[in-house]
This record gives C-alpha cells, structure tokens and sequence, in this order.
C-alpha cells in the first residue's frame, strides 16, 4: 500500500518543485521518492495551467462520480444503474464499441469506457480504427 503524505506537506513540496527546487535535493531532504516528487511536480504544473493534462480538481470529481452509490440495502444495487448497464450490455458489440467511443470522446479514459460498456479493448480499437474496404466505400457512393 502506498504511504499517504498530508495534504499540506505535498503543497509545499509542490511549491518549492514548481519554483525551481531540484527533485533529489528535495528527495533527500523531505525522505519521499524521487519517482513520487517527480509524480507530484507534473501534477503540480498541470494545476497551475503550464502544462496540458486534467486538473487535480477535475480528477477528484472523476473518481467520485466513479464510486458505488451508496444503497439502504448493501446487498442490492440502483435499479436505474442495473437497468443502464443491461441495457448497454444487450446492445450489439458493434454499438458497445460506439458508445465507448462516445465516453472517449467525452474525455473518460478508452479502458474504463471499454469496461462500463463491457467490450474488450481490442475489439473497441478494431472498431476505432477500422479502415472501410473498397467494396464498403463504393456500397456507399453508389446511386441506386
């Protein structure tokens, strides 16, 4: 299990890296891992606007939206969720992998789009970059 550092203590790490700190410098005088502090000064830039990637905050409400619901019964889940998810497993993989497509385009992640659709990855990348044969295209062009 990974050790858990407060949250003041990484802002002020996060500070000094920003500012222009070296990392094992920092690494030997705080006692926490370089990869760590490397992990933190790029999250650290991202929230600061000089650098492209989803902000802590953004992040945060991602995983939260994420979790379980909480239920009365623990045994049972939300039928609304139950009813969504069969709804979308009883689709054709060919539409999974459309609305998989739909999620990433939204911004979630290809693997946990796959996996709330329930389609493999691979099948969702043959579909994302599938290339129409001739046949397909001239099937489409053609006036009948």
């Amino acid at each position: 299990m990974p050790k858990r550092y407060p949250p003041e203590f990484r802002r002020a790490a996060c500070t000094r890296l920003v500012a222009g700190e070296k990392v094992t410098a920092l690494s030997k005088e705080l006692g926490v891992s370089e990869a760590t502090l490397h992990l933190w000064k790029r999250q650290a830039l991202i929230d600061a606007g000089r650098s492209e990637g989803v902000k802590s905050l953004e992040a945060d409400e991602l995983a939260q939206a994420s979790k379980p619901l909480p239920s009365s019964r623990p045994s049972s889940r939300s039928p609304g969720l139950r009813s969504l998810f069969s709804t979308a497993r009883s689709l054709s993989p060919k539409r999974r992998c459309q609305v998989a497509k739909g999620l990433s385009d939204l911004g979630f992640k290809e693997n946990m789009a796959c996996r709330v659709v329930g389609v493999s990855r691979s099948c969702y990348y043959e579909f994302k970059y599938h290339v129409p044969s001739d046949r397909q295209i001239a099937g489409c062009c053609s006036v009948g």
